[in-house]
């Protein structure tokens, strides 16, 4: 929600919106809503197909952020905000399947994640990161 509402704020420290920024910024709450909470509760349940079914909307809304801000720049924008938002994806799909009690978890009837396979800092902090810096590029692109 902070992120939309961010799209919301000129550089010289105004407030201007139109169409574009009232997209963003229920595309972002949308995505706040499929990940904090349909995603969540499935992963407190163990439902991995409740997991997988809500990740589907997930990684659509995430392209359809992407194209949003690289809408901006005449699209070049674009180079900065799609790539971003494959690595943001990467990166928790990664995570989730790093973890002790993630996917693996879930894919056997609750046992752990045997030990040797288990990454505490996985490279999904290291994509998840990198696609965050890129979108937030993208978005600084003037108009």
């Amino acid at each position: 929600t902070g992120y939309g509402l961010s799209a919301f704020l000129t550089f010289d420290n105004g407030w201007a919106g139109g169409w574009r920024e009232i997209v963003l910024l229920v595309n972002c709450l949308l995505q706040g809503v499929d990940a904090g909470i349909l995603i969540q509760q499935n992963l407190y349940a163990g439902n991995i197909a409740g997991k997988m079914k809500f990740s589907i909307p997930f990684v659509l809304l995430f392209l359809a952020l992407a194209i949003n801000i690289g809408s901006r720049w005449n699209w070049l924008a674009l180079a900065f905000a799609l790539p971003g938002a494959m690595l943001i994806v990467l990166g928790q799909k990664t995570v989730f399947g790093d973890r002790k009690r993630g996917d693996y978890t879930m894919q056997n009837g609750g046992k752990a994640n045997p030990y040797d396979k288990v990454l505490v800092y996985s490279w999904g902090e290291v994509f998840f990161m990198i696609g965050w810096i890129l979108i937030c590029w993208g978005q600084a692109m003037p108009l």
